[in-house]
């Protein structure tokens, strides 16, 4: 076998015998496949009416070596390691309708041309004949089994372990996955592996006697805490929002607890997906993709407390422990209600991102609603969120330069009036010696509102 540049050598030896009590069956005493990668050892039987196979031994592996020549199906993401043996079972129809008598030999024959090998062979030990050119074949309509109809029959049932790996830049511990093929569906689990620090969990299965093939997930928590702390988990969860992507340095753990999903194989952009994230204890730091937002951060930071004008520390932003809605749909992953704190401020992130990745996104930056009760002359300062236009891609997002601009404007405008303002209600306590109604705070602002899905 051949994959790229990977040669896998094999040896396959089979030990049959056809018992007299049972002519139509075929025993496997034995059945060995061995190389350096993959060993089988199984015996059992096929046969019989209606024609099944049986199998029953031991398949071990070396995860190096698999991992090796996967490789140019999985581009090198996947790297698993440890060797060993895992028992296997095999269960199956070999026949399309099984419980049909043979059909009844015809009297038509159809002439069937051999391999030219075979008949070199033939001939250099037999002389030239004609007859070993062809070989008669009765001409039969039986039905032949699909392929689709060959896996509905067929059931097997192992599992596969290792020591450690690594998927994508995530660590992943010792562990073990079920696998099971019945009725045509490949089933992976119950399992539970740890995976950054986290867990991991499920009980997906893969339709593959139908079209399109696809992955499904039940509803359930997949992803337990597993650290945020990467390059893998920040190209990771971009998709989801560039705010917590897009970092210099990112820490913390994600949850994440799905409704259900179908992601067809081919294309799971297609697919089908609800369900919520949950960030923990994260904490990220805007890089140079976000400067534009880090730039308008530090500046309304800096005017709501002039002391911040003079330092240089990065904007930092935790993002709020509440759950982020997700959801795949018609080939676009929305989310809504991820909230980041930023000093004085809030940056919330809505919007969806498409399967090739371009964004359509909507940042929102507002005051602590706890900073506006304290002091309401700062409200006057943002008296509605600033909105924000994002766009561009996940990998290259852009911000609406003028947009920031003009809210950079306003916030000025309103600071002038702000300290204007409370200066004359400090002068007319003074005047009349009272206390004058502080003004009113401002109205709460809008809740973000995603467009509808088309």
């Amino acid at each position: 076998l051949e994959a790229g540049e990977n040669t896998l050598n094999a040896t396959l030896a089979v030990e049959l015998a056809v018992p007299s009590r049972a002519p139509d069956t075929l025993r496997i005493g034995r059945l060995a496949l061995d190389s350096s990668t993959i060993a089988v050892e199984a015996r059992g039987a096929v046969g019989g009416r209606p024609r099944a196979v049986e199998l029953d031994g031991t398949m071990s592996y070396d995860w190096q070596q698999v991992s090796r020549l996967a490789a140019p199906w999985t581009g090198g993401l996947v790297q698993l390691a440890g060797a060993g043996g895992r028992p296997f079972a095999l269960r199956g129809r070999l026949a399309a309708a099984p419980d049909a008598p043979p059909p009844a030999r015809p009297a038509d024959t159809a002439a069937l041309a051999l391999p030219e090998a075979w008949v070199s062979a033939a001939q250099a030990s037999a002389g030239d004949d004609a007859r070993a050119a062809r070989v008669a074949l009765p001409v039969g309509t039986a039905p032949r089994a699909s392929a689709a109809d060959l896996l509905r029959a067929l059931a097997l049932d192992t599992s596969l372990a290792w020591q450690a790996g690594d998927v994508a830049g995530f660590r992943l511990d010792a562990g073990e996955i079920p696998v099971r093929v019945l009725e045509g569906q490949l089933a992976l689990g119950p399992f539970d592996v740890g995976v950054a620090g986290g867990r991991v969990r499920g009980a997906p299965w893969i339709a593959l006697a139908a079209e399109p093939r696809e992955l499904v997930v039940p509803a359930g928590r997949v992803v337990d805490r597993v650290a945020v702390d990467g390059a893998p988990a920040r190209r990771l969860v971009a998709w989801l929002s560039p705010l917590v992507g897009h970092a210099t340095h990112t820490s913390g753990f994600v949850s994440v607890d799905l409704a259900g999903a179908r992601l067809p194989l081919v294309d799971p952009f297609a697919g089908l997906a609800e369900g919520q994230v949950v960030f923990e204890a994260l904490e990220v730091v805007p890089d140079a993709a976000l400067a534009p937002l880090a730039g308008l951060v530090a500046k309304i930071q800096a005017i709501v407390d002039p002391r911040l004008a003079f330092g240089d520390k990065p904007v930092l932003m935790r993002v709020r422990p509440d759950p982020v809605r997700v959801r795949l749909v018609e080939r676009r992953l929305w989310h809504e209600g991820l909230v980041l704190d930023a000093g004085q401020l809030t940056v919330k992130s809505g919007g969806s991102v498409g399967a090739d990745g371009t964004l359509a996104m909507a940042v929102e930056v507002a005051l602590r609603a706890d900073v506006v009760g304290q002091t309401p002359v700062i409200a006057q300062l943002m008296r509605t969120p600033l909105v924000i236009p994002l766009t561009g891609t996940v990998e290259r997002p852009q911000f609406d330069a003028r947009a920031i601009d003009t809210m950079l404007a306003r916030v000025m405008e309103n600071t002038a009036q702000a300290v204007i303002g409370d200066g004359i209600v400090r002068g007319l306590d003074a005047l009349l010696g009272g206390q004058q109604p502080p003004p009113p705070a401002p109205p709460a602002p809008a809740p973000l509102v995603l467009p509808p899905s088309r």
